[in-house]
């Protein structure tokens, strides 16, 4: 407990006023980095997010309908070759619904639904993805397009490469329809790269082919039994949308692809 200051009134106005100066002194010090901007190293930041990122939202949010946008890889950082913006950038840039490992947690979601998303995206940038797999998955998620970002800092985010996303790019049931960025731009990390990942845009963008909408759920008043019935597989209810043997193994985020904690 702070005890009583006793004397005269000259001295107790001045015992608090020296400790309401320092404790301003303490604050002003303490809040310097933030009123002048170097709250972060400037080797921790991006001067600016590069114009394809921002064509590419622009894109997708003009598109008609409702379909999700799944995001690959999937990452909890927003770690790029072109600088570190902390957070994903993406709930910032796209207004249509996306769904990312990193975006969809258990208060956006169910737990099954981020499992899904976990053993998908490990799956995907596995080196054992088969093509075929992602269609009938996405479509029951609700997923119309698949976005492939090849400018993360895959070395240090411990990401997939964008070349192990090559089999993916081969699926029957992806179409690819936009691209965005030059060739190369931002692709490699730390200058190191294969000659095909020097030819990859940035950011690519794919249709799938089997999308049908998004599933909603309905109430179910005609006949008696459960309350409500769904037309289709939500993100909530996703696992049931992996077929025979060529599901992800893994419905759990611990695998060696999961960002670092």
């Amino acid at each position: 407990a702070v005890g009583r200051i006793s004397g005269s009134p000259r001295r107790v106005r001045a015992v608090r006023v020296g400790a309401l100066a320092t404790v301003a002194v303490v604050l002003a010090a303490g809040s310097f980095p933030f009123w002048t901007g170097r709250l972060y190293s400037p080797d921790e930041g991006a001067r600016a997010i590069p114009e394809y990122w921002q064509e590419a939202a622009d894109w997708l949010d003009s598109r008609p309908g409702d379909g999700r946008v799944l995001v690959l890889p999937s990452t909890a950082y927003g770690v790029y070759t072109w600088g570190n913006t902390g957070d994903d950038i993406l709930e910032g840039l796209i207004t249509r619904p996306t769904i990312s490992r990193g975006l969809l947690s258990l208060w956006s979601g169910t737990a099954e639904g981020a499992n899904l998303v976990a053993a998908l995206d490990d799956y995907v940038g596995s080196g054992a993805y088969e093509p075929g797999v992602l269609g009938p998955i996405a479509a029951r998620l609700g997923v119309r397009y698949v976005l492939v970002r090849n400018d993360l800092d895959w070395a240090t985010t411990r990401r997939p490469r964008p070349a192990a996303l090559d089999t993916l790019r081969a699926d029957p049931d992806l179409t690819a329809v936009r691209a965005f960025g030059a060739p190369g731009e931002h692709v490699l990390s730390d200058g190191a790269g294969t000659p095909g990942e020097a030819s990859l845009p940035p950011v690519e963008v794919f249709t799938v082919d089997t999308f049908a909408g998004v599933a909603r759920a309905e109430t179910a008043t005609a006949t008696p039994g459960p309350a409500s019935h769904a037309a289709g597989t939500s993100i909530g209810t996703g696992r049931s949308a992996t077929r025979g043997p060529r599901r992800p193994t893994s419905w759990n985020d611990s695998s060696p692809g999961a960002p670092p904690s």
